[in-house]
């Protein structure tokens, strides 16, 4: 069995608008430069899609060789600087770990407060990816985009779920059924793991991150609520360790291969 990647997803910092890159570079920790930095408040707890989506509209461009960071509006330039290091801050994520960082020092702060309307800092993670939810990668399959989509009557974009590959497939949430296969690309290997709960940061439009199609009830009237190692609750596309580094690029296949076999 094969599976083309139709599409790759990242950002800068957690909870802005996505980068769709024609190739990216996976480690063990995630895709080079994805999630590098988040927003958290002034009592140290994580800013998300899921609670606003009133950052979803800004893209961020950070060149990691020069320490340079620049926010963008469209084409119009937020602000742009170096991102020096400031103070250590630990940020709470949903209750569920603490991610250690530094507050970085900047115009960062001012933009995103102005875009919140409330106080909050600009973190970069003390390790790379620390911004990411669970595990290095997560992957969603076309066909179970189209099912979703089936259900609640209109077409959906599978940008809302901010996975880090999609990859085209025939049969809805093929993907589920690779657990504990092996993926091997051109470079990449990884493993397929466990489903990725939702919550409502999927009902947020991928541009402007108003809410506005109810694609978790979507997800609940014809998937039900399943029972997971992390929780209870409602899943959609899986998460994906990383075996073996490298580059991918759309439009490579990745080989499914079975868990006690070789690529």
């Amino acid at each position: 069995m094969v599976a083309r990647i139709v599409r790759l997803s990242l950002t800068p910092i957690k909870g802005t608008a996505l980068h769709h890159p024609e190739s990216l570079r996976l480690t063990a920790s995630g895709a080079e430069g994805d999630r590098a930095f988040f927003l958290a408040t002034e009592d140290d707890r994580l800013i998300s899609i899921f609670r606003t989506g009133a950052v979803a509209h800004v893209r961020a461009e950070y060149d990691a060789g020069r320490s340079e960071l620049a926010l963008f509006d469209g084409r119009r330039e937020l602000c742009r600087g170096t991102t020096g290091a400031g103070v250590p801050v630990a940020v709470d994520f949903y209750g569920e770990r603490i991610v250690t960082g530094r507050h970085v020092d900047g115009p960062w702060d001012a933009v995103f407060s102005g875009l919140l309307d409330r106080p909050v800092r600009l973190v970069r993670a003390d390790r790379a990816n620390g911004g990411i939810d669970e595990e290095p990668a997560t992957l969603l399959g076309t066909a179970s985009i189209a099912a979703v989509g089936r259900q609640l009557g209109e077409p959906v974009d599978g940008r809302r779920f901010r996975m880090l590959i999609e990859v085209e497939t025939t049969e809805p949430h093929a993907e589920d059924t690779w657990r504990g296969a092996l993926l091997a690309g051109d470079e990449v290997q990884l493993r397929v793991g466990g489903p990725v709960l939702r919550c409502a940061a999927v009902t947020r439009h991928p541009d402007t991150g108003t809410r506005d199609q109810d694609v978790l009830r979507a997800i609940k009237q014809y998937r039900g609520v399943v029972t997971s190692e992390r929780s209870r609750g409602l899943c959609f596309g899986v998460y994906a360790g990383v075996v073996a580094g490298g580059t991918l690029r759309t439009g490579e296949v990745l080989r499914v291969v079975g868990p006690s076999s070789d690529p």
